[in-house]
């Protein structure tokens, strides 16, 4: 099993074997492949955009026809109106990054160190808690008309 830092050997990076392979792991419960109803909802997000912004949707009426469709939530669940509308948000948003080709990349940013912490000091150096207190007291019962 190789580690991190070494060199891992392929045979021929242009090689399509075990495609198939890889894609039945994606596919696995707990795979990374999206949800049947989120492939659907995006297949179908010209038409469902244009039928959702004629009228407000009723989410409930909605989740309901879906499931008489035979879709469900994670793991057969049955879906949960608020769900599927946060799903069709995500949907919109996918879509949107997809036709704009700016599509999410994972790329991590490297660390060059500790970020710097500016602290802005409001007060002077020789005051204490008490005296920054006696000033925030005074200001209160000036702001709010009462006599000291």
């Amino acid at each position: 099993m190789p580690r991190a830092g070494d060199d891992v050997l392929m045979l021929n990076p242009d090689e399509t074997d075990g495609l198939s392979d890889f894609r039945a792991a994606l596919e696995a419960q707990g795979g990374g492949m999206r949800s049947p109803l989120f492939q659907w909802m995006y297949r179908n997000h010209d038409a469902l955009l244009e039928m959702l912004s004629e009228v407000r949707p009723n989410w409930q009426r909605v989740t309901a026809v879906l499931s008489e469709r035979g879709f469900t939530g994670p793991d057969g669940r049955p879906l949960r109106r608020e769900t599927v509308r946060k799903l069709w948000l995500r949907v919109r948003r996918r879509h949107g990054r997809a036709q704009a080709g700016t599509e999410p990349r994972f790329v991590a940013k490297p660390v060059t160190g500790a970020p710097a912490v500016v602290t802005k000091q409001t007060t002077p150096e020789s005051s204490n808690a008490d005296e920054v207190l006696a000033r925030f007291r005074a200001k209160i019962d000036e702001r709010s008309g009462r006599k000291p």
